[in-house]
């Protein structure tokens, strides 16, 4: 039977074989030895024409794998560009220095080391309440302190909101009392980061007037 075999021109198919072409290829007789022909075949039983373009397929396909190669090229171009350092996104950062701080023991708490000669007088202040207190650092001992919830301080404002500059005022007169007793007369003022105003510098200004030095 496959000696007796037609020979199908796939490209001249109308459309009318197709009863011919189902009886042999129900008999096994076709001559179809591709893919593209079978399918071809069963397009034309179907009732349409095939169209196969083999060329232009490969084309296409060669196309693609060239585009995949010259991306995976590109790709590893780009990671061995990375690799090397050549290029960068952005230029090495210059870190700068900060300059140092002046020799003033009245803005940088790191810098006021209370001593015995010369202990540290920090301030420390809440919503509610403000504390001082007098440090000698080089032994760790606390010579002085005084804050709002101590009498007479306590008993003489009121603190539903906060301390004022009339409180600070009156810490500050009673912390340089306490420490003019224990005979100091010179402090290092430690504001503990707050700024220099309001009622941190009530409380400085009226130490001074009480006799510290700072």
């Amino acid at each position: 039977m496959q000696d007796n075999a037609k020979e199908y021109d796939i490209e001249a198919l109308t459309g009318h074989e197709s009863e011919y072409i189902e009886m042999d290829l129900m008999l096994g007789v076709a001559d179809l030895h591709t893919p593209e022909a079978v399918a071809a075949a069963e397009s034309a039983i179907a009732g349409c024409q095939p169209v196969i373009s083999l060329a232009d397929s490969s084309s296409e396909t060669e196309s693609e794998d060239s585009s995949d190669d010259s991306s995976h090229d590109s790709s590893d171009s780009d990671t061995d560009g990375d690799d090397d350092g050549d290029h960068l996104m952005c230029p090495p950062t210059e870190l700068k220095r900060s300059k140092p701080l002046d020799d003033d023991s009245s803005t940088e708490p790191s810098r006021n080391k209370g001593t015995t000669e010369r202990p540290r007088l920090c301030v420390f202040r809440s919503n509610k309440h403000l504390y001082v207190q007098v440090i000698d650092d080089s032994k760790m001992h606390t010579l002085a302190s005084a804050s709002t919830m101590q009498k007479p301080i306590s008993e003489e404002f009121d603190f539903s909101s906060g301390p004022t500059i009339d409180v600070a005022k009156k810490i500050g007169e009673v912390i340089a009392k306490a420490c003019l007793e224990k005979g100091i007369t010179k402090v290092a003022f430690d504001r503990g980061g707050y700024s220099y105003h309001g009622r941190v510098q009530a409380l400085a200004d009226e130490a001074r007037e009480n006799g510290l030095q700072f």
